[in-house]
């Protein structure tokens, strides 16, 4: 058995799963486990209020909505690790990536797939999605620890963790209802994650999304490539 917290900011951030992956090929035992041994990633479109910027409406009574439009400009192209509270989220979530860490091979870190967000609220209630966040959990699955599966989630849902969440900002922000109503009532898109080659334990994140009318028409689309980076890299 190989039991590992090789987890970074969006599941895969600094590259840790790399060395486990390394270990296991070389020493695990046929038949052996790795553990935790699934991983999953997931995402859900989120309000402004999962940027965390509400602060600077009122800071001992100044108001100071430059800066934040400033911090706001700058967090367009990367990816922030914030806590989100669960009533920021307003669409469905979305699986992006399931890993099985005794099968999987390396390569399988960088990855892209489609998504599809609907809005959470009925009927005609409009709601804005100004970001796409981000989380994962990992399990000690009932497949391999039949007595005492347990399961760590990152999710907005759960208690916090030290992971956070990752939250990618979106340059225009998506107006959505169940019921259409001239608002996007769902989001399509596609995201990739993959290793910085240059920068060992960097992430690159890119996004690509189309906001889908009632008719099938597009309402905004965009594409943003987001850096995940430790300082000073």
């Amino acid at each position: 058995v190989i039991v590992s917290e090789w987890m970074g900011y969006a599941l895969l951030f600094e590259t840790m799963l790399d060395s486990v992956l390394a270990a296991r090929d070389r020493w695990l035992a046929p038949g052996g486990v790795v553990l935790p041994d699934v991983a999953t990633i997931y995402c859900a479109g989120a309000t402004a209020g999962s940027l965390n910027l509400d602060f600077w409406q009122d800071v001992y009574g100044f108001k100071m909505e430059p800066i934040a439009q400033e911090i706001r400009i700058a967090q367009q192209s990367r990816a922030s690790v914030l806590l989100v509270e669960a009533k920021h989220l307003v669409t469905s979530t979305a699986t992006l990536k399931v890993l099985d860490l005794v099968t999987m091979r390396p390569e399988e870190q960088d990855f892209t797939t489609e998504f599809c967000l609907t809005p959470s609220a009925d009927g005609q209630v409009q709601v804005e999605v100004a970001a796409v966040v981000l989380w994962f959990d990992t399990a000690f699955s009932a497949q391999r620890c039949p007595e005492a599966p347990v399961l760590l989630s990152t999710s907005p849902h759960a208690p916090p963790t030290h992971w956070a969440q990752t939250v990618l900002p979106l340059r225009c922000p998506v107006r959505m209802a169940a019921g259409g109503g001239g608002a996007a009532v769902k989001i399509t898109g596609r995201i990739s994650m993959s290793r910085n080659r240059s920068r060992h334990r960097s992430l690159d994140i890119a996004l690509q999304y189309q906001a889908l009318l009632a008719d099938g028409s597009v309402a905004s689309q965009d594409t943003t490539i987001y850096a995940m980076s430790v300082l000073g890299e």
